[in-house]
């Protein structure tokens, strides 16, 4: 690799150290001016705060890391944001929180468990920092080779027909579509493969694909973005969720924006800048089609389609039943024009609450530290607990859920890895679980740094990871995503070995 693509890789780093900083003072502000406004005792809440500020500041040093990124940015919105907002607004949760009490000695209590992981997460991911100094290397050999500039294009072009093929039929058959049965049989294995590709394998390989494109001089950097934001968005409006789009390009935009412009070719920062606006509009054109999909779907009996926690949380579906107390209406897309008025409406709070309410985390721990019945026993039989209880799961009755079984739907409230791992009753399981956890995601990162040698592969991997850990409900779920996606990256990585080994660079 050219010296100044990893030149690259570390003034890529070098800004990202400076937002994370930033952001760890506004995390540290943040937690003073709302201080008073914190239910119980002062000094825990600021200590909370300061842990988060610890951990977004740590992301940020050293050898970049996505998977710390991501899960840290995730993890502090799903606590410390949504905490902030709510002392704030004083608006109630969008998810049941158990029997948790209010009271001041009941927060203080809850703060405890976010505190322990996400303060593990801080303490390992800094170790491995001065452990862990290998940059990421990029591969060039393949993208530069002569077989690569001939056969490049038609890949990607075969790829992205298969993708688009996958995307409808999920759409179709509802084959992992947020809360919707599946509507075809499938043999397990193909139903694995199908529902892989279209929640994180298509996003990994056609993302990747177009960042070796754009070393091979075929395509610009600002491409390589419109390809992320391009699948991110089918791939959202196939699945029917709001937030898979954020979770595909976001990875892929970090990634071009760091490496780019060191790499050089096609490059420039106007352009680089239109892309990141077009995936904004993207981004809004396709809440607008998953929000109007789900008026015309999903039984309602209010004016705006309901809340979908854990919103594409594994790469399988779970076999859901929908929870409507009240009787059920028709759905509005048998009520005209209304139907484009509401779903607007619709668009327009899920846009605002997609930036903290969405994200899982606060609720969790809140409704699992009231339960009285925590203990060894209970997470162990968490462990063993598959997807297909749906609505009898053991958080379900924790939380209080009102989501009940209806035929063809089923949604679910979701707890995190934290709230999970405190079914224990203990902190120091909370703060080695995670720790334990973060290690894991580490090295499938790691692994794809050095077996697929692609930045935007990596960074896939670590949103995908990321996201997957705080959105946990089975811990069953998450082991088994996490063989697909060594699996997955098993296979690009030997594609790379393979044509790299055949068709050599020229010169």
């Amino acid at each position: 690799m050219a010296a100044s693509s990893i030149a690259g890789g570390i003034a890529g780093s070098r800004v990202l150290r400076r937002i994370t900083t930033v952001i760890a003072v506004i995390i540290l502000i943040g937690s003073i001016v709302t201080a008073p406004l914190y239910p119980g005792n002062t000094s825990l809440y600021l200590l909370f705060g300061a842990v988060f500020s610890v951990a977004i500041a740590v992301s940020g040093i050293g050898r970049l890391s996505y998977f710390q990124l991501f899960l840290t940015a995730f993890l502090a919105l799903g606590f410390w944001a949504k905490l902030v907002l709510h002392l704030i607004s004083r608006a109630a949760f969008i998810e049941p929180i158990g029997r948790f009490a209010r009271s001041s000695e009941a927060w203080d209590h809850a703060m405890l468990a976010p505190m322990a992981g996400v303060g593990a997460v801080a303490l390992v991911g800094g170790l491995l920092k001065f452990v862990d100094r290998g940059a990421l290397r990029p591969d060039f050999a393949l993208a530069k080779s002569k077989i690569f500039r001939h056969v490049g294009w038609p890949v990607f072009w075969l790829s992205a027909s298969v993708a688009v093929a996958l995307f409808a039929l999920s759409l179709r058959f509802a084959i992992i579509q947020i809360g919707i049965n599946p509507k075809i049989e499938l043999s397990s294995d193909l139903y694995v493969i199908i529902a892989f590709t279209v929640s994180w394998g298509a996003a990994l390989w056609l993302d990747a694909l177009g960042f070796w494109l754009f070393v091979a001089g075929r395509l610009s950097a600002a491409s390589v973005i419109y390809i992320a934001a391009l699948e991110g968005a089918l791939a959202a409006v196939a699945m029917g969720s709001r937030a898979q789009m954020i979770l595909h390009t976001l990875p892929a935009i970090v990634a071009v924006l760091i490496w780019a412009p060191r790499i050089g070719g096609r490059t420039s920062g106007r352009s680089l800048g239109s892309a990141v606006a077009a995936s904004v509009a993207i981004f809004v054109g396709s809440l607008l089609l998953v929000s109007g999909e789900r008026l015309m779907t999903f039984p309602a009996t209010t004016s705006v389609a309901p809340a979908v926690p854990g919103e594409g949380v594994v790469s399988q579906a779970v076999p859901m039943k929908a929870p409507w107390p009240s009787p059920l209406v028709p759905p509005f897309a048998a009520q005209g024009p209304v139907f484009t008025a509401r779903a607007i409406q619709g668009s327009a709070k899920e846009l605002s609450s997609l930036i903290v309410d969405r994200w899982v985390g606060l609720e969790g721990v809140l409704a699992v530290s009231s339960d009285p019945d925590l203990g060894p026993s209970l997470l162990e039989a968490a462990a063993a607990e598959k997807p297909e209880v749906g609505v009898d799961a053991i958080y379900q009755k924790i939380a209080h859920s009102q989501y009940v079984r209806m035929n063809g739907y089923t949604f679910m409230t979701i707890p995190g890895a934290i709230a999970v791992l405190l079914y224990s009753g203990s902190l120091t399981i909370v703060g080695l679980g995670m720790a334990a956890i973060f290690l894991t995601g580490y090295g499938i990162e790691r692994f794809a740094d050095l077996w697929v040698r692609n930045p935007i592969a990596s960074a896939i991997v670590g949103s995908a990871l990321g996201y997957l850990v705080v959105q946990l409900n089975f811990p069953w779920t998450l082991l088994i995503f996490c063989l697909e996606l060594i699996l997955a990256l098993g296979l690009v990585g030997l594609a790379r070995v393979a044509v790299g080994r055949w068709a050599r660079p020229p010169g």
